[in-house]
């Protein structure tokens, strides 16, 4: 873009704003200040899938050294019934 383009793009933003905020231009200048970027997800996802990973073979290994020993299916139990 041109300078030129810019300079009048942000004055009717500018102007705008103006509008919506009652002609204060110092309440339009302020709101034009304020925008909040959108935000996004990226880092909260990362960190869900992160943890998940690791989760499951602490879960995996927890269920195989916690269960008891009697559903186990060792063939020298058969004897014992």
């Amino acid at each position: 873009m041109q300078p030129v383009l810019v300079g009048v793009q942000v004055k009717a933003v500018f102007r705008s704003n103006a509008r919506t905020a009652d002609g204060d231009l110092k309440k339009a200048r302020d709101q034009m200040r304020n925008v909040v970027a959108p935000s996004n997800h990226h880092f909260s996802v990362f960190r869900s899938g992160f943890l998940i990973g690791l989760s499951i073979p602490a879960i995996i290994v927890g269920a195989y050294h916690g269960k008891p020993d009697s559903l186990s299916w060792d063939s020298n139990k058969e004897n014992d019934l």
